[in-house]
Order: structure tokens, then sequence, then C-alpha cells
């Protein structure tokens, strides 16, 4: 016989809210993501046929002038790419109906740079700023799909446990294993903290679990101004 939630301790009503979370969240992303990709490809097809006019029309026109007309279209059409980067971003993370296996992230730094993004609220709600500078073609052997989750909850982590009254920045390097150092900015602190909040304790038994499915560890420290926090999987 199935227990009711009454009858449920603390950590299996977590992990049953967690399931709901991560479901709801899928569908709400999922559709809102297929809906913006349709209107999307319509912009980048008209656009595509509104510059083949253009350029009939530009013809004798003055070099700057014509420059200038093909940086806009070029700008407007790195724009649309992004936002089908991230559109495509947001349906791998929440497919949780796929299962994950095993793999090989061929560039971490495009990969890192592909789901920050995630974290951006929560970085701009603690004015912190984020700079990639991980090496082009590092490679990583891990399960990505649980990586991209790991590495998005690291950063939150480092937004919930630390206290930047003026803000900091975070710089993100690797060396074996993946080194977030924030730095304060205006000359200001930084402390460790532990919230104490519901909100945070589903927070970190949510991060436990996906630290467990990928053998990672997760240490923070303190080097004199800067908080050091790594995340490491196993060899």
């Amino acid at each position: 016989m199935k227990k009711t939630l009454l009858e449920k301790n603390q950590e299996q009503l977590i992990t049953e809210f967690s399931k709901y979370q991560d479901n709801e969240v899928h569908d709400l992303m999922g559709s809102v993501s297929h809906d913006i990709k349709n209107p999307l490809g319509i912009i980048e097809l008209s656009l595509g046929l509104l510059e083949d006019k253009v350029e009939k029309l530009l013809e004798g026109e003055d070099e700057k002038v014509q420059t200038k007309i093909h940086n806009f279209f070029n700008n407007i059409g790195v724009g649309l790419e992004r936002c089908q980067e991230i559109l495509d971003a947001a349906l791998d993370i929440k497919r949780n109906d796929i299962e994950a296996s095993p793999g090989t992230i061929e560039d971490l730094k495009f990969f890192c740079d592909q789901y920050y993004i995630f974290s951006k609220p929560k970085l701009k709600r603690k004015k912190i700023n984020f700079e990639n500078t991980i090496i082009e073609g590092t490679c990583l052997k891990t399960i990505p799909q649980e990586f991209a989750k790991l590495f998005i909850e690291t950063i939150n982590f480092c937004t919930y446990n630390v206290d930047a009254p003026e803000g900091a920045m975070l710089e993100l390097s690797f060396d074996n294993k993946l080194i977030f150092k924030l730095t304060p900015k205006n000359e200001s602190t930084l402390d460790i903290i532990k919230p104490t909040s519901d909100l945070y304790d589903v927070f970190s038994y949510r991060l436990e679990k996906l630290k467990e499915k990928l053998g990672a560890e997760i240490e923070m420290s303190k080097e004199g101004q800067d908080i050091i926090v790594s995340l490491a999987l196993k060899s």
C-alpha cells in the first residue's frame, strides 16, 4: 500500500516534492521553449529574405554604409543564434525523462557558458559578476546532463553561502577541478555564511543527491580577501 504524504518522513517528503518540482519545471520550460523557438525560426527566415532584398538596394551605395548595414544584419543573426542556444540548453537541462549516460564534454568552457545563465538571477541579486577563464577545448569525462545540474547548483551554492555587501567577481577556472574564485568589489569584504531556512535545507538536500550521483566533492575556504569554492569529480 502506498504511503500518503502525512505518513512520509522528512527525506521522503523532500524527494517527492523535488520530483514534483522537476516535472513541473520540465513541462513549463519545454512548452515555453518550443513556443519561443517557432517565432524565432520565422524571424530568422524573414531576416534572410529581407537581407536578400536589401542587398540589391545597397548596390552603388557608399562602402561604409554597406558595411554598417551588413554589420546590423550580422548582429541580429548572432542574437538569434544565441537565443536558440539558450533555448536548446533549457530543453537539455530539464529533459528528466531522458536517461543520462557517461560521456565527454568536448569544450568545458563553452559548456559552462551555456549553463551558467540559469544562475544569473541569483548572481544578479547578490551583485556578483561572472567570468569564465577556462581554456577553450578543455575536455571532461562525466555524465554531462548531471554535471550541468551540479555546475548550476554549485554557482547557487556560492550565492547562498557568501555574504557580499558590495558585490563580488566570480572567476571560473579549471585545474583538474572547477575553481570558483570570488573576489570582493570596491575594496569591501566577503564572508562565508550558512543560511538557516527551509529553502536552503531543500537546496542542500538536492545538492547532496547530485554530488552522490557524480561522486563529487565541494569545498569552500577563505584565502585572504577571496573565497574559493572547488568542485572535484571522482577520477
